[in-house]
């Protein structure tokens, strides 16, 4: 009798490794235990399905946290990422890596290198090849990664295809629905802002038609301020701490008079004599600027505002249907995977073409400098029908936050695949399987204490 569940693909997401805010970067230095520690559950999860071949991971995006830590900060934690997950304990052996905007850098050491690789293959008569802003929505068809291929365990050949910006898991032939995997940046206004500000200026140029203009008119911006500017050195240090007190409404209260009195001294602001003046129009620059960089992440009261889900929708419209008409899929359902606001939900829901239409927003893994309860993470688990099981871990909030360890179903209908989740984690029906228990405890403590070091 064939098994009625194979684990086919395991999604993560904003994991931001490097960052000192993330939870699997060490606050000491070296090894993270965490990281081993949920590994290992991970191994375990796997080996309860007693399948042949392992999963597929997933990592959705913002995996590097390139924009406020160094190379070497990130790198390092990657390389212990790596080992815990393909060496300590097995959970995959194929990886798709969609690049966000925090390591929207990847996207670009990948396009480069395939850029390369055309152009050596070039004859002398020959035109010279297109520089590749995307990448077939395929995983066969992602780009390789000598890069990451330097991050192998030693004697085993990484595969790892880079795919940009979407991963598309087509139909299974038993009618399940295809699944469009995103990181979800291109969703919100801040980072298709070079093609608005150009067509603000220029109204005679159009928006971008399809995913390839989409991305080379913003990858490069994308790149330079939230993948480069981090990393400027000593400079780069400070620009992080600006952006952290532009994101936060309570730290922007506390320095902006600080901010601009030096703005307005070093900035000779024309026809504007007076002193106070200059500094209440340096005020007025910054908080308009602070309004342009605050996105969802942001926003602490609401899982997904009204405004981000419209940014969804738009990109779902405009350029998610693309990808499926291409790869001729149906356009009436979909279930679509994205992360980037670190704020897990589940909905069921419809727009437009899109009769069925299903959203997992993944979350992540980096907690904020006081206690949010809408910040947490959650590990997609699909199935060989694309039926997808949302698993949330946890989310944050006061004394080291809830820890959830369960399936968040995302309707009413009843699910053979989440309930052999919940067996496995729940094998007596009430306690937490030992692993995992290890895991939540680990988990709990770590931003316990975090959050004492911060106060």
């Amino acid at each position: 009798m064939p098994k009625k569940h194979e684990l086919k693909y395991l999604v993560l997401s904003d994991l931001h490794l490097g960052e000192t805010d993330s939870l699997f970067t060490s606050r000491e230095g070296g090894q993270s235990d965490l990281v081993t520690c949920f590994s290992k559950c991970l191994a375990d999860l796997i080996k309860d399905f007693d399948q042949e071949d392992f999963p597929m991971m997933v990592l959705n995006g913002d995996i590097l946290g390139l924009s406020f830590s160094s190379y070497g900060e990130s790198l390092a934690v990657f390389e212990q990422f790596v080992a815990a997950f393909t060496h300590h304990h097995k959970v995959c052996d194929q990886v798709a890596y969609l690049p966000g905007n925090h390591d929207q850098h990847i996207w670009q050491l990948a396009q480069e290198e395939k850029f390369q690789e055309a152009l050596e293959k070039r004859t002398k008569n020959e035109a010279f090849p297109a520089l590749r802003h995307t990448t077939p929505s395929g995983y066969a068809e992602g780009f390789s990664s000598r890069f990451f291929q330097a991050f192998a365990p030693e004697g085993m050949k990484l595969n790892l295809k880079i795919n940009y910006p979407n991963l598309l898991l087509p139909p299974t032939r038993d009618g399940g629905s295809g699944i469009l995997i995103h990181h979800g940046h291109f969703a919100e206004p801040a980072y298709r802002f070079f093609s608005i500000a150009m067509q603000a200026l220029y109204p005679e140029l159009k928006p971008p038609s399809d995913l390839e203009a989409l991305s080379e008119q913003n990858g490069s911006m994308i790149d330079f301020v939230y993948s480069e500017l981090g990393r400027s050195g000593e400079a780069g240090e400070y620009f992080c701490t600006l952006m952290a007190t532009l994101s936060s409404e309570e730290l922007l209260e506390k320095h902006i008079d600080e901010l601009a009195k030096n703005l307005a001294a070093s900035v000779d602001f024309p026809y504007i004599p007076i002193e106070v003046l200059e500094e209440q129009l340096a005020k007025t620059l910054i908080q308009n600027i602070a309004e342009t960089v605050r996105t969802e992440r942001s926003n602490e009261e609401e899982v997904c505002s009204d405004k981000t889900m419209e940014g969804v929708m738009d990109y779902l419209q405009n350029y998610g249907l693309e990808v499926l008409e291409k790869q001729g899929c149906p356009t009436n359902k979909l279930t679509f995977i994205w992360g980037h606001t670190h704020k897990p939900f589940e909905k069921a829901t419809s727009h437009a073409q899109i009769d069925n239409l299903r959203i997992f927003n993944t979350g992540g893994w980096v907690i904020p400098r006081k206690p949010v309860e809408t910040i947490g993470a959650s590990v997609l688990l699909i199935d060989q029908h694309n039926e997808v099981q949302a698993l949330r871990i946890f989310n944050d909030g006061e004394d080291g936050g809830t820890m959830h360890f369960k399936v968040i179903p995302i309707d009413d209908t009843p699910s053979t695949f989440a309930d052999s989740i919940t067996e496995y984690l729940y094998p007596d029906g009430e306690t937490l399987n030992p692993v995992w228990s290890s895991f939540k405890n680990k988990l709990q403590q770590e931003i316990k204490d975090r959050r004492k070091d911060e106060a």
